[in-house]
């Protein structure tokens, strides 16, 4: 989801957030530090995100700054959901890239 602070604003009709974002779990096999075997499940996911943000007022800085949070989630063979884990980030201040670990 997106966060924004008060003097920040989407276009009409952009959503804030979205929930169809899939991933693909496989098993990902290599040796631990002291060489034993381990094996992980590993989900990548590389969906690249595009807002496109309005400040009202530009004529200071502003201590808020638009940020985005991230759920990870999966559903079981019950179509029960389980929340694996949070993230969040901060949106950069200037137009770009961000790649993260």
């Amino acid at each position: 989801e997106l966060h924004l602070p008060e003097d920040w604003s989407l276009p009409p009709g952009q959503p804030r957030g979205a929930t169809t974002q899939l991933s693909e779990v496989r098993i990902q096999r290599g040796k631990t530090s002291w060489g034993g075997p381990h094996e992980e499940a590993v989900a990548h996911w590389s969906f690249p995100l595009e807002f496109h943000l309005t400040r009202k007022h530009f004529t200071e800085p502003s201590s808020e700054w638009p940020s985005i949070s991230f759920t990870v989630s999966s559903y079981d063979s019950w179509d029960r959901q389980h929340h694996h884990g949070y993230g969040h980030l901060r949106l950069p201040g200037a137009p770009g890239t961000i790649e993260t670990d």
